[in-house]
């Protein structure tokens, strides 16, 4: 069974609402000031930060076990099934001068179209997702560049803006529903992959059906870097693992399987053509 067939018919994608938050689950204040403290080198990577200015580390030993590591410079989210101003599909952009380096699919879906997760594109929602999302992991990218993995605090526009942006710095697109596999340097347990993220299909949590030995698109955080990752015919325990092992520090998983794509154009990957509606833009580092 596809990825993409994991989610009930129940509750499925939900129509944008204006709620604003006052605090996070765990009780403390959220908003602009604490989503601007909450933003570190084991979470984001910020231009001219010390670790954004480093050379990318050398992670060919991670490439032998399995994977292809993009060195992220610039990523945008794209969404071709959003009801407005939709992105060309995965095969229709541009790649090379003028272009992007690497194209690859994101997050998973209720229908092989619709997301599952939320996804913002220039500073408006464009949906909020499936209710499963609420505490999955994500990506944001702010209006200064900076790329920020972790757990999303809720669904709507506002939550989103609150957890991961602040006045100042503001969220312009996000893509979540992920499963965030490594928070803190350490990995996510069994027990909130299925309970918290809800992960609750097949064997539940990290054996859950969306985990199974395939191809899977990554983002991953590992000293003030970010990464797109593509993982090669792998689990989700040995994705958790590897990428721990080789200093990672928060990595957020897609979708993976028959709807995954991912092409470079310069033969970096072996390419997969995959029909995911939601995807990323990138531009690497050198």
């Amino acid at each position: 069974m596809p990825d993409k067939q994991q989610l009930p018919t129940t509750g499925a994608v939900t129509p944008v609402t204006t709620t604003t938050p006052t605090k996070s689950p765990g009780g403390q204040p959220r908003g602009n000031a604490a989503a601007a403290e909450r933003l570190t080198a084991l979470n984001s990577q910020r231009p001219g930060s010390a670790e954004a200015k480093r050379p990318p580390p050398d992670l060919s030993a991670l490439e032998r076990l399995g994977y292809t590591v993009y060195p992220i410079a610039q990523v945008e989210v794209l969404y071709s099934a959003a009801k407005k101003s939709p992105d060309a599909g995965l095969s229709g952009q541009k790649q090379g001068a003028g272009g992007y380096d690497a194209v690859l699919s994101g997050t998973f879906t209720t229908d092989y179209v619709q997301s599952a997760g939320p996804i913002m594109r220039d500073g408006q929602m464009d949906t909020q997702g499936h209710a499963k999302a609420t505490n999955r992991g994500g990506m944001a990218v702010l209006a200064d560049g900076s790329v920020v993995v972790g757990r999303a605090e809720g669904r709507t526009a506002e939550e989103v803006r609150g957890t991961f942006g602040s006045e100042s710095n503001p969220v312009k697109d996000f893509m979540g529903g992920g499963a965030l596999l490594v928070e803190g340097s350490k990995p996510t347990s069994d027990k909130d992959l299925y309970e918290r993220q809800r992960f609750d299909q097949g064997g539940g949590g990290i054996r859950a059906q969306q985990m199974r030995a395939t191809m899977h698109v990554l983002v991953g955080i590992r000293d003030g870097q970010a990464f797109a990752i593509v993982a090669h015919d792998k689990t989700g325990a040995e994705m958790q693992k590897e990428l721990v092992a080789h200093g990672f520090d928060s990595v957020v998983k897609y979708d993976g399987g028959s709807g995954a794509y991912a092409r470079d154009g310069a033969g970096g990957s072996p390419e997969y053509r995959g029909t995911n509606s939601t995807g990323m833009g990138i531009k690497t580092r050198k």
